[in-house]
């Protein structure tokens, strides 16, 4: 025989010598060894596993069983045949000799046309072919056949044993299949992917997902080819099943049917029956697979979309009566529920380009390159586009018509029954893409007007599609999402997700002004990055828009305490969306401080530092907080913290934010009782980068806060030093709002200690009541915000100007209009002779609810029958905030009981009416 190609004559060469071989451990066999002795032999129970429950397995001799094994079986049988002889030694010498030649995977690749074969395979197998061992075993025809094949005098082989190289295991794959023609182009790592998974017990069911022509078939198709021939196989694949749900076709004429749609019933019924086909098995019941349950098969079944599509809840109980010992593959354009998902891309352009070069030749039309690539991107990489294409363009049609009608026409057979079956939030994703992409999760939970779950839920559906593509970015804290090439063209001609278009579109139009008026606002505001309510415009449009309701709910007083309960129920949901923004957290904080839930707010202002450690306003704004719950050092050490690293410096922050952080640190230790130390830093730290109206109005603060606890001639310096130091300030118009506030409330602690006639009789008082005088119209009345303030300034007129002082300048003012003698509210005459008639009882504080959030928290008191009474700010009758606020533990009160809360209880008894007594001896000898 005459050899031309060199690798055919060495293939040839290596065919003789194993050829021989096999030949050669066969005959031993049959010599050897009859079919009774080998019940119970390895080997033969897995060429009965291999072949079903046919003809091998009740074969009446020994040959038929050796027809079935392969070489690597024959030498397994050739051992069990010798043992207990001295040629069973040598067989295992063989064996081991033939491995570590690598002798099985040459008969492989010697055997099979198209798998390469190399030279090494050549001399490997003339190796063992000149091995004495054969001699030693009587197989002297292996060194003969090694012999003429080194002399180049080759003989033919049966293709007969060519082909039982090649080990099948049974099957019903298609002969030919769409690839055939160019292989399998561009889908190298989804090949290995998938064999992974069919191979792993880990994967009883895949779905390779994907839309109509990107490959799906060829890809599952080729795997089970390869799978079925894999020697290494056997044990985890005896049998491959293919059943097709496929009812239309795309051809390069258009879309046409080609088969009825079926149930979950019938395709039960087509997958026994071909099941009993494959394995040669009599059909005794189609209803039931228990006489293949013990075997480990593998079941494609393609395209199943079209049976699940309308008959999804079926699918459970369809999948459940398949043999548990089954893989289960499916290839699907939506996805499988429980399913280990493979999803197929589109090709790669070079992949494309490689095979509509290789389509084009081998179908005889020899498109130009660059005709091809035009070809490619009109059908944007997908492979049965590109196919139809060629051949429509080969047909001899022009190539913009044909592209125009299979673009369309793929569109329709790729995606439109896809995205016919997504849910709702599904569409709304996609129209929010079309609008604009990519988009994080954010953004699209902005456009599309989804809660958390509703978006999440929307986008793993598409996720386990090709209609969308999810990239994880380095740049942002969040993956992008966008649409696949074709779906924007598919979405553009469908009628189906219309009037969600509209209302995406109409969300987008309002998130875009939102965030344009939110800029406007700010400035209208006096809003900027030194406040904790800014919102920069650089945030993504969909927290800028939650933040701007938030605002709103918090700005406006229309809002009531169950819309601010249902705006941070928006934040409770986008946690996961929004954490790591300051602003976020700033704003869930505020939300929940109106709300009274102290414990999240503090938390929420601390995430906000914490993200943006460098954002002064968030620190100011956990200061003020924990300033409002009272705990004042914890407040200082904040502030003190800000001044330390130079920020109360307004060239660092501004004048403002610099004045404030001083401000509220004085302010915070003022309130914790550190008066001394306010007194002395005041007078160190303040230099010329410090408003010397702010270290004045600092040291005041102190200074009234201290007299609280004083009496006498200590009580009047103290007041006189901190009016005297704020005259200059106040004689502002308008005086800054801080030292208003200290002004207020001295002149409100001079009118409660005017009821102490040591206090008015003390030289220096008429100096107080000229303050007092001088400025009450001021700061009560004539604030912008006077309005808070008139009532607590009519309360200070009527009183101070009842004293019998001459000259007294409240007695000559004119005063704005208001009710000065309102006799709902009792002088302290008529207090005491209501105490005298045992209409109100004399009680002392003993604690002042100090862990209560507000300007005037309710106190305790008890009488001198150990009656203790709970009061509150609501039913106190003779003073305003700041007088109830200097109430402290010690201070003595006039109550009358509610009678709804009788003594003898064991609780306090609420109050109905409190009136402030002063800390002087009370008239006509009254006393506790």
């Amino acid at each position: 025989m005459q050899i031309v190609d060199e690798q055919l004559k060495l293939r040839a060469q290596t065919n003789m010598i194993l050829h021989a071989t096999e030949l050669a451990v066969a005959k031993f066999v049959t010599d050897n060894a009859e079919l009774k002795d080998l019940i119970g032999s390895s080997i033969l129970k897995k060429i009965k596993e291999r072949r079903g429950v046919q003809a091998a397995l009740s074969a009446r001799s020994i040959d038929a069983v050796v027809q079935e094994c392969y070489l690597e079986e024959l030498v397994g049988l050739a051992i069990d045949v010798a043992k207990g002889t001295e040629k069973h030694e040598l067989l295992v010498r063989l064996r081991e000799c033939l491995s570590e030649l690598h002798i099985f995977e040459i008969r492989q690749a010697a055997a099979h046309p198209v798998r390469p074969f190399f030279m090494h395979h050549w001399y490997r197998a003339a190796a063992l072919g000149t091995d004495p061992i054969f001699d030693l075993l009587g197989m002297s025809d292996v060194k003969s056949a090694t012999l003429a094949a080194i002399s180049e005098n080759l003989s033919e082989i049966s293709e007969e044993w060519l082909l039982k190289a090649v080990r099948v295991v049974p099957n019903n794959l298609p002969a030919l299949i769409d690839h055939e023609i160019t292989g399998l182009i561009g889908r190298t790592e989804e090949m290995k992917e998938l064999r992974k998974r069919v191979q792993s017990q880990r994967f009883p069911l895949i779905a390779i997902v994907a839309p109509g022509g990107i490959g799906k078939t060829s890809l599952v198709l080729e795997c089970m080819r390869f799978i079925s021939k894999d020697e290494n196989l056997t044990d985890s694949c005896q049998f491959i099943i293919f059943v097709t749900a496929k009812t239309h076709e795309l051809s390069d004429t258009g879309i046409r049917r080609i088969a009825a749609d079926k149930t979950f019933s019938e395709l039960y019924q087509e997958i026994v029956k071909a099941t009993f086909d494959v394995l040669d098995l009599p059909i005794q019941n189609h209803s039931m697979l228990l006489d293949t349950t013990a075997l480990r098969g593998v079941l494609v079944i393609d395209n199943l979309e079209t049976v699940i599509r309308e008959h999804e809840p079926e699918f459970k109980d369809f999948y459940e009566k398949l043999p548990e010992q089954w893989k289960v593959v499916i290839t699907s354009r939506i996805p499988i529920d429980g399913a280990s998902t493979i999803r197929l891309d589109p090709l790669s352009t070079q992949a494309s380009e490689q095979l509509g070069n290789i389509y084009s030749r081998r179908r005889g039309f020899d498109l130009i390159f660059e005709n091809i690539a035009r070809v490619v991107n009109a059908c944007q990489q997908n492979p049965l586009a590109i196919r139809l294409t060629i051949d429509g363009v080969g047909a001899g049609r022009s190539m913009p018509q044909v592209i125009q009608q299979i673009k369309h026409d793929v569109l329709q057979y790729s995606y439109d029954n896809l995205v016919r079956d997504l849910p709702e939030e599904s569409l709304y994703v996609l129209e929010a893409l079309f609008l604009e992409s990519p988009l994080d999760r954010s953004e699209l939970a902005d456009l599309t007007g989804l809660d958390p779950d509703a978006l999440a839920n929307g986008i793993s559906s598409l996720a386990r599609t090709s209609l969308i593509r999810i990239v994880n970015t380095e740049q942002g804290p969040q993956d992008e999402i966008s649409l696949t090439e074709g779906v924007r063209d598919l979405l553009l001609i469908s009628d189906l997700t219309l009037k969600i278009r509209d209302a995406v579109q109409s969300r987008r139009i309002r998130t875009r002004d939102q965030v344009i008026e939110n800029d406007l606002q700010q400035k209208q505001l006096g809003i900027d990055e030194l406040n904790s309510f800014y919102i920069s415009s650089g945030l993504p449009p969909a927290l800028v828009t939650l933040l701007c309701d938030a605002r709103s709910v918090l700005f406006k007083k229309t809002y009531s305490r169950i819309d601010k309960g249902q705006m941070r129920a928006q934040f409770d949901v986008r946690v996961e969306e929004f954490h790591d923004y300051a602003t976020f957290w700033v704003y869930y904080g505020e939300l929940s401080d109106t709300l009274k839930d102290w414990q999240k707010a503090e938390e929420y202002f601390g995430r906000a530092v914490q993200k943006s450690p460098e954002t002064i306003a968030y620190k100011v704004r956990l200061g003020k907080f924990l300033l409002d719950v009272r705990r004042y050092l914890d407040c200082a050490a904040i502030f003190r913290g800000l001044i330390e690293e130079g920020w109360d410096d307004p060239n660092r922050s501004s004048k403002r934010a610099a004045a404030a952080i001083v401000y509220y640190y004085f302010v915070a230790l003022t309130f914790a009782g550190r008066y001394d130390q306010v007194l002395t830093e005041v007078d160190q730290w303040f230099g010329s980068k410090y408003n010397e109206d702010l270290r004045a109005t600092s040291k005041s603060a102190a200074l009234k806060r201290r007299s609280e606890g004083l009496k006498g001639e200590d009580k009047v310096q103290h007041l006189r030093e901190a009016t005297r130091l704020i005259v200059p300030i106040l004689e502002q118009d308008p005086p800054p709002s801080n030292t208003a506030s200290v002004a207020r409330s001295l002149i409100t602690e001079i009118s409660f200690a005017s009821g102490n006639s040591e206090i008015v009789g003390h030289p220096d008082f008429p100096e107080l009541l000229e303050f007092s005088s001088r400025f009450t119209e001021k700061i009560f009345f004539s604030t912008p915000s006077g309005k808070n303030f008139a009532n607590d300034g009519r309360k200070v007129v009527r009183e101070l100007s009842r004293l019998p002082i001459e000259p007294n300048p409240f007695k000559s003012e004119n005063w704005p209009e208001g009710d000065f003698d309102d006799p709902g509210v009792p002088l302290l005459e008529v207090i005491i002779g209501q105490i005298e008639a045992g209409e109100l009882k004399v009680a002392t504080v003993t604690s002042v609810l100090t862990q209560f959030k507000g300007k005037c928290p309710p106190i305790f008191a008890r009488d001198d029958q150990n009656h203790d009474y709970y009061c509150t700010f609501s039913k106190f009758l003779n003073g305003g905030e700041a007088e109830w606020r200097m109430l402290v533990r010690g201070q003595r009160v006039a109550v009358a009981a509610d009678p709804a809360g009788p003594p003898g209880t064991g609780k306090a008894i609420p109050a109905r009416e409190v009136y402030t007594l002063g800390n002087g001896a009370l008239p006509n000898g009254l006393s506790l």
